[in-house]
């Protein structure tokens, strides 16, 4: 993990909001557009990545460990849009 990272990630473990709102930024719009393509619904795709944001904002220490936050997110939504995949009737 490089510098920038680490003081990312002490940042987002501190619940420093403004670093999270950061994250969201950048991250967002790209974690949505692969939960849309994975299940071609845009409500869901926003529970996916939103329901991701939420996992590390309560737990960021959980989660934080030797992985930077977009790994982190990006497994979360995966996680997600299998469970909401698995869930189309």
């Amino acid at each position: 993990m490089n510098q920038a990272t680490g003081n990312q990630t002490e940042l987002l473990i501190r619940k420093d909001f403004s670093s999270y709102l950061e994250l969201y930024e950048e991250h967002n719009e790209n974690l949505l557009i692969y939960a849309f393509l994975v299940l071609r619904d845009e409500t869901r795709a926003k529970i996916a990545v939103r329901t991701a944001f939420v996992k590390l904002w309560q737990q960021p220490d959980r989660f934080l460990q030797d992985r930077t936050a977009y790994s982190v997110l990006f497994s979360e939504v995966k996680v997600m849009t299998y469970l909401l995949k698995s869930t189309e009737s």
